[in-house]
């Protein structure tokens, strides 16, 4: 019992505490090891750099990051670092503070690519752009930093600052980008600066989406500067693509301090100018603002200058406006409505597609239908939109990024129904406008008319041929007639639009096209030529909806009849229109002649000569003519066109309707014998 209460010898103690030692060493040594070393490092980083971006949108001044050596208690190095986050950053006297924020201490390595290893610092302006300085800040005894003044801001890599954290007995690592503003300085200043910086432009791009988008803001900022900004290239970017508002004398923001106003150099005349202003916050990085607003779709670059001729770039893009396009028609939200007929749709299941273009864009367009007034509910239903996507440019330029709307009818409703709506395009990224913004502000408007064909057929009524070119008086080839028997005058019109004819109703190109309409037919028109087949030659027996065929004439024939049919209006149904034709209707005594159209026709001229009925003579004849019109006076006009001495040839032009005659009897005195004789020419 004794011998089991007894405590360690010295030799055992030894031992023990060089085992525990031993399993220290092994515990610290495998800790480094584990992958959690290093995930824990690079996830404590991430939540401290989002703290330092919180405080440094804050602050008015940034925010700084320190990666410092990790110590021990007693002064010696462990592996690892520490990473404290401040507000401010080093520009002036006592700008910098430690912040509220998570203060990390990291068992895995880190280094910058150009900074090298703690310590160092990264510097963090309001909108996170980063600048770093390698071996800062000096760290006192105790690891406390000392922030020495820096007089320009620290430069930035080509591709920004990358952050590696490793475990180097694992050869395990992950990295981390912290990017920074870039500026365009193409030309060395000058005049030397007061500081040796380079103006910056924020953003480095400014989108438009589409000519009348909100305007939108430049900032002109430069470490350590306080005077104005100007435009490099006056009021407009590029060729009018967007405008500076002109606001001038006054800049676009006035300067901080009541001396930066007055001193020199001073802005230069008629241009647009600003002066930094952070509005009572810190003065370092002090944004001049410059208001830019679209006009036309384009790209362009402005250029913002200082006072020292150092300038800066940014790229204007001004989207062009959406484009809708069906059949023949193109419309935009600033001009034009796409119509769409009820012939297009006819049935269900039928369809139309609307393409869709927009210049100047470089992301894929995703196009949405809202149908709007009064029907919206009803013609969403009756009335299916689908999408399809297009080509995307892979830059911004002429160019045009496409896609397409189908509309198909899912119901035909019974009679006819007006569908309105807006086509748009829907931007997916978090920057562009919502879905009630784009369609306010680019939605392309269309019309559709939805209803079932069946209404009554319409074509010409009457064709009159003058074969004789100016034998019809003032129709020198054919004069039309509608199915009222109106003249077809002044067309085109809204009921021929596919034949020139005059006030007279003839034709002015030497053509008779042939048409036919029905409200909401999308089908065939179809001729026969009936007892016009001998007079007339027709170019096709078919035509379609809003076509025509041509007519022309081959013989003379007084009348003769013809028919126009659809497929709902036929003969059979009693639907057909028929066509009365007259070619060369001056011929013969009995002549039909439209109003301003005439006929030619001749009679004998009166003779005072003596007959010589002397043996041998040549037995000559006195001739006398009487002319007669009933009703007179005439019901047009009669005028002597040629003459070959013997007769007269007469052209008659009706002025008014009605039927006219004119008759003329002729006396014969032959040596002694007398003979008469008489014509009558009737026009109608």
């Amino acid at each position: 019992m004794e011998e089991r209460e007894r405590g360690f010898t010295m030799l055992e103690l030894a031992i023990a505490c060089g085992i525990l030692t031993l399993l220290t060493f092994v515990g610290v040594w495998s800790f480094s090891l584990r992958p959690n070393a290093l995930v824990a490092a690079t996830n404590d980083f991430d939540a401290a750099l989002a703290s330092a971006q919180a405080v440094a949108a804050t602050s008015g001044n940034g925010a700084t990051l320190v990666f410092a050596p990790r110590v021990a208690p007693n002064g010696s190095a462990l592996p690892g670092f520490m990473l404290r986050v401040y507000s401010g950053r080093p520009n002036g006297e006592a700008t910098v503070a430690p912040a509220r924020a998570i203060f990390v201490v990291g068992s895995a390595a880190v280094r910058e690519k150009t900074l090298g290893g703690p310590p160092f610092t990264v510097f963090l302006d309001s909108a996170g752009n980063a600048s770093g300085k390698a071996a800062y800040p000096q760290l006192d005894g105790r690891g406390d930093a000392e922030f020495a003044s820096l007089a320009q801001e620290p430069p930035c890599p080509p591709g920004g600052f990358l952050l590696t954290f490793s475990v180097p007995q694992s050869h395990a690592s992950q990295t981390r980008v912290l990017s920074c503003r870039s500026s365009t300085n193409d030309t060395a200043p000058s005049v030397t600066s007061p500081t040796p910086n380079v103006p910056l432009v924020t953003p480095t791009t400014l989108v438009f989406h589409w000519p009348s988008d909100a305007q939108q803001r430049l900032a002109a900022t430069e470490w350590g500067y306080t005077h104005w900004f100007a435009s490099g290239n006056g009021f407009s970017c590029g060729n009018g693509v967007a405008v500076f508002p002109n606001v001038l004398p006054s800049p676009f923001s006035a300067p901080a301090f009541a001396n930066e106003g007055l001193a020199v150099p001073t802005p230069p005349p008629d241009t647009p100018f600003s002066y930094p202003n952070s509005g009572g916050e810190s003065m370092n990085d002090a944004p001049a603002m410059f208001p830019l607003q679209p006009e036309a779709a384009g790209l362009c670059s402005t250029v913002l200058v200082d006072a020292f001729g150092q300038h800066a770039t940014a790229a204007v893009a001004v989207m062009g406006w959406l484009t809708a396009a069906y059949d023949t028609q193109s419309a935009t939200h600033a001009a034009g409505t796409i119509t769409i007929p009820a012939r297009a749709l006819p049935s269900a299941g039928s369809n139309v597609t609307l393409a869709l273009a927009k210049a100047y864009d470089g992301a894929p367009l995703s196009p949405r239908v809202a149908f709007t007034g009064t029907n919206a509910q009803v013609c969403a239903a009756d009335l299916r939109a689908e999408a399809s996507g297009g080509t995307t440019p892979a830059t911004l330029s002429p160019a045009p990024a496409t896609a397409s709307v189908t509309l198909t009818v899912n119901v035909l409703p019974p009679s006819e129904l007006a569908c309105s709506g807006v086509v748009y395009n829907h931007y997916d990224d978090a920057t562009a406008p919502s879905d009630a913004a784009a369609e306010l502000g680019e939605g392309v408007p269309f019309a559709i008319s939805l209803a079932p064909a069946g209404s009554p057929l319409s074509t010409l009524g009457a064709i009159v041929f003058w074969l004789a070119p100016g034998a019809g008086g003032v129709c020198s080839y054919a004069q039309l007639y509608l199915q009222d028997g109106s003249l077809d005058a002044s067309a085109p019109n809204v009921t021929d639009a596919v034949n020139h004819t005059d006030a007279h109703g003839c034709t002015t190109n030497q053509t008779v096209n042939l048409w036919a309409s029905e409200a909401h037919y999308a089908g065939d028109f179809s001729l026969d030529l009936g007892s016009c087949g001998s007079a007339l030659r027709a170019s096709a027996s078919r035509w379609a909806v809003d076509d025509a065929i041509t007519l022309q004439s081959a013989a003379a024939i007084s009348e003769c009849a013809m028919q126009v049919q659809s497929s709902d209006q036929t003969v059979s149904n009693g639907g057909a229109k028929s066509l009365h034709v007259i070619v060369n209707s001056c011929q013969g005594t009995t002549m039909t002649v439209g109003i301003g159209s005439g006929c030619l026709f001749m009679m004998p001229i009166s003779s005072g000569d003596p007959p010589d009925c002397t043996p041998g003579g040549s037995g000559g004849e006195m001739v006398a003519v009487t002319v007669t019109s009933n009703p007179d006076p005439m019901l047009g006009t009669l005028a002597t066109v040629n003459s070959d001495g013997t007769q007269d040839t007469y052209l008659w032009t009706r002025t008014q309707p009605g039927v006219q005659t004119i008759s003329y009897d002729e006396v014969v005195t032959l040596c002694g014998r007398i003979t008469k004789s008489q014509e009558t020419y009737t026009f109608s």
